[in-house]
C-alpha cells in the first residue's frame, strides 16, 4: 500500500561510523604476558606434584619425640576405668570422690516447637505436610466452613493447626481449638463424643478419647482433635503419639471440679458429663450450665456469683419450666415448685444451694425427683463449703 520511491530519503536514516578496526598492540601485548604468566604457573604445578617432599608424609611418632616439639601429650592425672564396672557397680568406679562428676545430660537436642505443637510429632518416615496455621473468629470458616457456629457457641478464640504425611500419602491432620477457659473445652469435646461408643477417660487435668485413626482430648483451655486419613494399625499409633506429646506440651489446668463433683459424688459416668457456654436447658439466659445423666435423672447446677444471684436464677429456671410445662400440686415437695414437662414425660425443678443454681430435669415422677435432689442439695452444701 506504501512505497519509497526512488531517490526519496528515508526520515532518521544516519550512516553508522566504526570507530575501531582492529586491536591496539598494546592490548595484544598484555594478554599474551597474561596467557604467558598462567602457563608457567601451571608447568609449575606439574613440576611440584611430580617432585613431591617425601618429609611431609613422615611418620608423626619422630615429631612427637623432637625436643622442639614440646609437649604435644600429657599424663592424666586421674586413672579413669578401663571397663565398664560390673553390674550393680556405681557409674564413677575407680574415680576418686574429691573429683567433681559432671551430671549426664542428652546429647540429642529438643526438636523446636512448630507453633502451637511440640517438634517431636514429626518422626521418622513424617514430615510436614501442611505447615502451621492460626485462624481467629473472622476467618474459620476458611477452615471448618459450615461448622464454625459450633466452635462460637464454646466462646472460640483461636484454631492452631498442621498436617503430616507420608511418602505414601497418608495424613494426618492436627488440630487445637483455643475456647478460652478448662469449661469450654472440656464442653466441646463432651458435645461430639455424645453418642458415640468410644470410652471417655477424665482425670484430674482433661478429658480424652480416642477412636480407630483418630484421639481427642480436652487439656486446659485446648481441645485438640487429632485425626489420621485411614484407621490402620500404624496411623493409629502415631496419633497416639501425637497426643501424648501435644496434651505434655500444653498448659495445664486442673479439669473444673463441677465435673469431678458429679462424677464422684452424684456417680454421673463420664459418658454422661455435659456443659453449655449459652443455651443451657434451651433458655437463653442459660450460660455455663453443667449437667449429668444419669439412668434415672439430669442433674444440672450453675456456679453464680453468690447467693443471691443463685437463687435469681432458680427462679429463671422454674420460669422456664413452667413455660414448657404445668405445676404439680404435691404437698411432699417441700414447698418447692415441681412441673410436668408437656413435651416429656417427666418432672423437673430448680432450686438454689449456697452460690449453686441446680436442679432435676427428666425424672419420671415427683417422689423419684425428690429423692435425687435430696443428695444434690447435701452434696453441694459440701461442694459450696469447699468439701
Amino acid at each position: 500500500m506504501y512505497s519509497v520511491m526512488v531517490g526519496e530519503r528515508l526520515v532518521g536514516q544516519v550512516k553508522r561510523r566504526v570507530l575501531r578496526k582492529q586491536i591496539g598492540s598494546g592490548e595484544g601485548i598484555c594478554c599474551g604476558v597474561f596467557l604467558l604468566i598462567i602457563a608457567i604457573v601451571a608447568l609449575w604445578v606439574v613440576m611440584r606434584g611430580r617432585r613431591s617432599d617425601a618429609s611431609l608424609f613422615a611418620s608423626g611418632d619422630a615429631r612427637l619425640a623432637h625436643p622442639t616439639v614440646g609437649t604435644v601429650y600429657k599424663r592424666p592425672t586421674v586413672r579413669l576405668p578401663e571397663a565398664p564396672p560390673a553390674s550393680g557397680a556405681p557409674l564413677d568406679a575407680g574415680v576418686p570422690s574429691s573429683v567433681p562428676q559432671p551430671a549426664l545430660q542428652s546429647t540429642t537436642p529438643a526438636a523446636p516447637p512448630i507453633g502451637l505443637f511440640p517438634g517431636s510429632v514429626v518422626t521418622a518416615g513424617w514430615r510436614i505436610g501442611t505447615r502451621f496455621q492460626e485462624y481467629d473468629q473472622t476467618n474459620l470458616f476458611e477452615k471448618i466452613d459450615g461448622r464454625e457456629s459450633f466452635y462460637f457457641s464454646y466462646d472460640f478464640k483461636r484454631l492452631s493447626c498442621m498436617a503430616l504425611e507420608t511418602d505414601a500419602g497418608v495424613t494426618i491432620d492436627l488440630e487445637a481449638f483455643d475456647l478460652g477457659t478448662p469449661e469450654s473445652a472440656a464442653g466441646a469435646l463432651l458435645a461430639e463424643h455424645s453418642g458415640s461408643s468410644a470410652k471417655l477417660d477424665v482425670d484430674s487435668i482433661g478429658l480424652r478419647y480416642a477412636t480407630s485413626g483418630a484421639a481427642f482430648f480436652a487439656r486446659g483451655r485446648y481441645y485438640c482433635r487429632i485425626v489420621g486419613s485411614d484407621d490402620s494399625a500404624a496411623v493409629s499409633a502415631k496419633v497416639a503419639q501425637i497426643a501424648g506429646e501435644t496434651a505434655k506440651a500444653l498448659p495445664p489446668a486442673a479439669l473444673p471440679r463441677e465435673f469431678l463433683f458429679l462424677i464422684d459424688r452424684m456417680r454421673v459416668p463420664a459418658a454422661g458429663l455435659g456443659f453449655f457456654h449459652e443455651a443451657g436447658l434451651g433458655f437463653d439466659f442459660g450460660r455455663d450450665v453443667f449437667v449429668g445423666q444419669t439412668a434415672d435423672a439430669e442433674l444440672f447446677l450453675v456456679r453464680s456469683a453468690d447467693a443471691q444471684a443463685a437463687a435469681e436464677l432458680a427462679k429463671r429456671f422454674l420460669s422456664g419450666f413452667a413455660s414448657s410445662g404445668e405445676a404439680i400440686e404435691n404437698p411432699r415437695a417441700g414447698g418447692r415448685g415441681w412441673f410436668k414437662n408437656r413435651y416429656e414425660e417427666s418432672v423437673e425443678t430448680a432450686v438454689a444451694v449456697g452460690r449453686y443454681a441446680a436442679g432435676v430435669r427428666k425424672v419420671k415422677d415427683v417422689e423419684a425427683g425428690e429423692a435425687v435432689l435430696a443428695k444434690l442439695i447435701a452434696e453441694l452444701e459440701k461442694l459450696d463449703d469447699g468439701g
